[in-house]
C-alpha cells in the first residue's frame, strides 16, 4: 500500500509548507529544507527555532515573526510578538503587555509595516471571518478590524476552558469550538448566540470535521454530530473483535485525522497500527501495522499529504512513504 521513499534521522519536528518539507534538526537550531516531490535536500538554514512556520507573501515566518525570504532565504526578523493571524494579506499581531492586558497591532503589508495602527483590546485573534477576527481572552468576541468595533462578545468560561481549544472553524454561519475535556460549543457567527453545546464525554474525544459533520472517537466508539443542529446522528461501538485481536485496547485510538474523505487513526496500544475507519459503520476498512512499515517504536505523529505518508517515530526519525499507484 505504501513504499518507503526516505528516512530522515535526528528529526525533532517537521512541517510541510508550499512545495517544501521543513525538518527541524534535533540538538541544534538548524532546519533542513527539502523539495517535496523528490525529498532532496535544497537548503540548510542556521539558527532557526523549532516553531511552527507559515508562508506569507515572499516570506516564511515563525510564530515570533522571525524567518527568511523565499527567493534568497535571507533571514528576516520583526518585533518579538507572541501571536498573529493572517487574513486577506493583512496581519493582526498581539503583544502581551502585562498579565491582564494585551495590545493588538494591525499591519497591512509585511515586511514594510505600512498602515500600522495601535488598538487596545482584551484578547487576541484565533480565527478570521470576512472583515472580522474572532478574539478571545476570557470572552469570545467578533471584532471588525476595519471599523475598530466589537460587534458582540460572550463569556463562555462558564461552559468550558478556552485554554483547551483544539478545534476552531466556521461552517456556514456557525463557529465551532471544541474545548477538550470540558465542552463543545457552537456559536452563531453573526450574533454570538449559543446554538448548541455539549458538556459530555464527547468533549474529551478527538474530533475531525468532514463536510457538515463533526466526527469524534473515544476509546470504544465513533460519534457523528451534525454541526448545524448539534444532533448526534449516531454513536457506534468499535467491533469487539478488534479488542479480542489486541488491535486496540481500553486506551483505544489516537490522532484521528481525515485523508481523502476517509477517517484514519493510530492505535497507540495493543498492535501498533494505522487504521482506516468507515465513517458509517466504525469498521476498520484498512489496517497497516507499523511493523509492516519497518517501524519498531511508537509514533509522535503521522500525516498524509498529497500522495505521501509522513510518520515521525519515537527514535526521532521521519519516515516518508509514497502511496502505491494501484491503491
Amino acid at each position: 500500500m505504501f513504499n518507503l521513499k526516505n528516512k530522515l534521522k535526528k528529526s525533532d519536528n517537521y512541517q510541510l509548507i508550499d512545495s517544501y518539507l521543513f525538518v527541524f534538526k534535533k540538538n541544534n537550531k538548524d532546519v533542513s529544507i527539502y523539495n517535496f516531490e523528490d525529498i532532496s535536500e535544497y537548503k540548510v538554514i542556521k539558527e532557526i527555532e523549532n516553531e511552527k512556520m507559515i508562508s506569507f507573501n515572499e516570506c516564511f515566518l515563525s510564530d515570533n515573526l522571525k524567518g527568511f525570504t523565499k527567493e534568497s532565504f535571507e533571514p528576516i526578523s520583526f518585533s518579538n510578538h507572541l501571536n498573529y493571524v493572517i487574513h486577506n494579506e493583512k496581519v493582526v499581531i498581539t503583544k502581551i503587555v502585562n498579565s491582564n492586558f494585551q495590545v493588538t497591532y494591525y499591519i497591512s503589508h509585511l515586511p514594510k509595516f505600512n498602515n500600522q495602527k495601535e488598538i487596545d483590546l482584551k484578547g487576541y485573534p484565533i480565527h478570521s471571518y470576512k472583515d472580522f477576527f474572532i478574539l478571545y481572552e476570557k470572552e469570545i468576541c467578533l471584532y471588525n478590524y476595519i471599523d475598530d468595533k466589537i460587534l458582540w462578545s460572550i463569556d463562555v468560561t462558564k461552559i468550558g476552558d478556552l485554554n483547551t481549544t483544539v478545534i476552531k472553524t466556521i461552517i456556514k454561519d456557525q463557529l465551532l469550538l471544541i474545548l477538550k475535556g470540558t465542552s463543545v460549543i457552537c456559536l452563531n457567527i453573526e450574533t454570538g448566540t449559543v446554538v448548541w453545546s455539549f458538556n459530555s464525554e464527547i468533549a474529551k474525544q478527538m474530533g475531525v470535521i468532514s463536510g457538515e459533520y463533526l466526527y469524534t472517537a473515544s476509546n470504544t466508539s465513533l460519534t457523528k454530530i451534525a454541526i448545524a443542529s448539534g444532533d448526534v446522528e449516531y454513536a457506534i461501538r468499535f467491533q469487539e473483535e478488534y479488542q479480542l485481536e489486541k488491535l486496540i485496547t481500553l486506551y483505544g485510538i489516537e490522532e484521528l485525522t481525515l485523508f481523502k474523505n476517509e477517517l484514519w487513526a493510530y492505535t497507540k496500544f495493543g498492535t501498533l497500527s494505522l487504521v482506516c475507519i468507515d465513517k458509517e459503520t466504525a469498521y476498520f476498512k484498512k489496517v497497516i501495522t507499523l511493523e509492516s512499515l519497518g517501524i519498531k517504536t511508537g509514533l509522535f505523529s503521522f500525516q498524509f499529504y498529497k500522495d505521501k505518508l509522513f510518520i515521525h517515530d519515537y527514535d526521532y526519525t521521519l519516515h516518508i512513504f509514497e502511496k502505491e499507484e494501484t491503491d
